[in-house]
């Protein structure tokens, strides 16, 4: 790993792991669709109470938060933010998706929604973090 990356290493590691996790949710959710024979492409209208439904949420879900969270890492990574910030943050935004994905398949609806606030605030104490490099 270059000099310039080392510091965050455990940063760019959950970023990694953070992209398994992805492909895991969407081979769960492709394979309960194929399971069901859910025609792809139409939607899924059963709710919260289908699995299938909560499956594909809990990719879509992930991947709505994605591109804010790869793009606070690479701000911070780049300007050369505080390492133990940036690497504490990137862990709690992994282990909030897990969280996430977890309550999600579970169907519980208070904690999925906690834990979901906390990927947020992971995200915002990124860009936090970067913002108080800069100023």
């Amino acid at each position: 790993m270059p000099e310039t990356f080392a510091p965050y290493q455990t940063a760019i590691l959950c970023l990694g792991l953070m992209s398994g996790l992805l492909i895991v949710q969407i081979l769960v959710a492709d394979v309960v669709a194929i399971a069901r024979k859910h025609t792809p492409g139409m939607p899924i209208d059963d709710g919260h109470d289908n699995f299938l439904f909560r499956s594909a949420r809990t990719a879509a879900n992930s991947n709505e938060t994605l591109a804010a969270f790869i793009g606070s890492l690479l701000f911070c990574i780049l300007i050369g933010a505080n390492a133990t910030w940036v690497n504490g943050l990137t862990a709690l935004y992994l282990a909030g998706r897990l969280g996430h994905m977890i309550c999600y398949y579970l169907n519980w609806k208070l904690a999925r929604s906690a834990i979901f606030a906390l990927t947020v605030i992971s995200i915002l104490g990124l860009v936090g973090t970067g913002l108080r490099t800069l100023l």
